[in-house]
């Protein structure tokens, strides 16, 4: 039997297994590489890994549905957590994960991110695309410091940012595509954005409020086809943008908004190119 078993060198991975736990590795400790589900129907939680400890690659569900992490309540040491075609209900069971190198997920349906109670740094990205489920990122209220980029696109249910009041230094870009946020609440504390930040097609959006402190762009800033998006003034703190203004095509926003926003950062000895256009030109500005 795997009883005695304490580590595994390389990876555990289970692919059309139809198992209904992991009972009989209850003395695992460590894994050295990764463990992968996929294509597994039958397993609800982790339990049974119950002395597990550490996890030096990645933990991985591909199309493989789970309820939650339960079992997995030792683990203080995971490099990834990835979540592709899959579905999970929370993150119970994660709660001693203080750090991760990267939190993705792909046309998933994750109900919740509670469970993540210690989480405070991935170092590299946090990306969600195609979540059919998830609405906000409740679960992350500890997280201070993303080193990568934090990439929303095209999740159908998020209309809140609520669970990152705590992120304040982004290393990487910061993209939002096509999700029904009305502004950027949550990301209050964000003061610091090291590469592009981009909102594109957020239909739902009407003013930027919640980027107060942001201060420093290091990349570009592009806002585009957010068709109801009326203000800006949130972003009276910018005083450093690292490349190019575009401001385009939000049919709702007076082009002074976009104009006043650019003589800003000028007045900072901003020295980029801005492209400004097909905007609300009748608008008027305060």
């Amino acid at each position: 039997g795997l009883d005695k078993l304490v580590t595994i060198g390389g990876n555990l991975r289970l692919s059309e297994a139809y198992i209904s736990g992991f009972t009989g590795l209850g003395s695992l400790v460590s894994i050295g590489g990764s463990l992968s589900l996929s294509m597994s129907f039958s397993v609800n939680n982790f339990s049974g890994l119950g002395s597990l400890t550490s996890i030096g690659g990645g933990l991985s569900l591909q199309e493989a549905s789970v309820d939650d992490f339960s079992g997995l309540d030792q683990l203080t040491s995971l490099a990834r957590l990835s979540i592709n075609s899959a579905g999970v209900d929370s993150m119970n069971g994660l709660g001693k994960i203080e750090s991760l190198d990267s939190l993705t997920s792909f046309q998933a349906s994750i109900g919740s991110l509670e469970g993540l109670d210690a989480l405070t740094t991935i170092t590299g990205a946090l990306s969600m695309e195609e979540d059919r489920s998830l609405t906000s990122f409740q679960g992350l209220e500890k997280l201070s410091s993303i080193g990568g980029d934090f990439k929303l696109a095209m999740c159908s249910k998020i209309t809140s940012l609520s669970g990152l009041e705590n992120l304040s230094q982004l290393g990487g870009k910061l993209s939002f595509y096509d999700i029904k946020i009305a502004d950027a609440t949550g990301l209050n504390q964000l003061e610091s954005v090291g590469g592009e930040v981009s909102f594109t097609e957020c239909m739902q959006m009407t003013s930027m409020d919640g980027l107060e402190s942001l201060t420093t762009v290091g990349g570009s800033l592009s806002i585009r086809y957010n068709s109801i998006l009326a203000s800006l003034s949130a972003l009276s703190s910018l005083t450093s943008l690292g490349a190019d203004l575009k401001i385009q095509s939000n049919t709702a926003l007076a082009t002074c908004e976009a104009e006043n926003l650019k003589d800003q950062l000028l007045d900072n000895g901003w020295s980029g190119t801005a492209t400004i256009s097909s905007n609300n030109d009748a608008g008027t500005c305060q």
